[in-house]
């Protein structure tokens, strides 16, 4: 006998899609928003480390450029003859050279071709070259935590001696800045912007700014003889304080709120653009909005600056360090040797 099967009754139709409702929805956006908010420090902290790691390493290559301007020329580079001069490249590596520390190290970063713009030309037309390079921005000098490595607007009337700069151009800048050692003002006070002219920096009427004690300074050539408390005792290149509103040349005119600290060419001569101090007076501190602080040492990053010291390499530097200390690892030859490392 042969059972038949039944024919299977059709689905009831219930009237319900499948999929989710409002409130599964909502529960599962919540999730999401959480994990983003649980991830997104994570993310950040990472890339400001790997910033920080970068900006290390710049420093570390700009130490370098240091030593091998040293086996070259037998000192350090000069900082030059003052805010109103840019360099030049055929006055030579000594006192004679108008540009600073960072003019005398290109050829020695692969930057050598900047170095030689308007070499042999005539003064008219090296005043136009030279206003070409103030507006170049080499790669390595620009903190990646700060702003894009670009030039920015000065934002004043800087108009260097030698140079056809005028208001309106953008200039290429620098983030770091080389120990002047511990004056309270690192610019020469009366000297600051130099010489008028060739014939006057050559006259011995011409009294240029008293010495400072550190690595760089106006007219400065100093040689590793001359640092008596050690390489690794004395700081060298540190990255500089600066207003966050700054960053990018946007800030006001004016005594007041000017930031003198990031305004001319970083091709420019000693001046606080490229020379910070380590007096007590000028702590180093974090970059904050509204503080005016450009004869200081500081950086964007949390906790610490970098430093790079005379024996090449970078330390992180403690924003609370203590003072005493951190003035004499500025000076070459105090007769004081830290034996805290920052």
């Amino acid at each position: 006998m042969r059972l038949q099967t039944p024919p299977t009754a059709p689905p009831r139709k219930t009237g319900r899609l499948a999929g989710f409702t409002l409130v599964e929805l909502l529960v599962v956006i919540a999730i999401i928003g959480v994990l983003v908010a649980l991830l997104l420090p994570a993310v950040q902290a990472a890339r400001e480390a790997a910033r920080r790691t970068q900006c290390t390493n710049q420093l570390k290559q700009i130490s370098l450029a240091w030593q091998y301007h040293h086996d070259a020329m037998k000192h350090f580079p000069t900082g030059g003859w003052g805010w109103g001069w840019q360099g030049d490249p055929d006055l030579g590596y000594g006192v004679d050279q108008p540009g600073g520390w960072v003019y005398n190290l290109l050829p020695y970063m692969e930057l050598g071709n900047l170095r030689e713009i308007g070499s042999g030309l005539p003064a008219a037309d090296k005043r136009l070259a030279l206003a070409q390079l103030s507006q170049t921005q080499p790669p390595g000098f620009i903190c990646p935590s700060k702003r894009p490595s670009q030039p920015t607007a000065p934002k004043n009337h800087w108009s260097p001696k030698n140079c056809a700069f005028k208001v309106g151009d953008l200039a290429g800048k620098s983030d770091y800045a080389a120990c002047s050692g511990d004056p309270a003002v690192p610019e020469a006070p009366t000297k600051a912007e130099g010489p008028a002219n060739l014939t006057v920096a050559d006259s011995p009427l011409w009294k240029w700014g008293g010495p400072h004690n550190g690595v760089c300074y106006l007219r400065s050539k100093v040689k590793y003889k001359d640092i008596t408390d050690g390489t690794s005792n004395t700081f060298l290149v540190g990255e500089k304080y600066q207003r966050p509103e700054s960053y990018d040349g946007s800030f006001a005119s004016g005594s007041a709120t000017y930031d003198f600290g990031d305004n001319e060419s970083m091709f420019s001569g000693y001046n606080r653009d490229q020379h910070r101090s380590t007096n007590p007076q000028l702590p180093p501190h974090q970059d904050r909005p509204g503080i005016l602080d450009d004869y200081a040492f500081g950086s964007a990053h949390s906790g610490a600056f970098g430093m790079a010291m005379c024996d090449g390499s970078v330390k992180r530097v403690n924003y609370d360090i203590d003072i005493t200390a951190y003035r004499w690892l500025g000076v070459v030859d105090d007769g004081t040797v830290v034996q805290e490392r920052p």
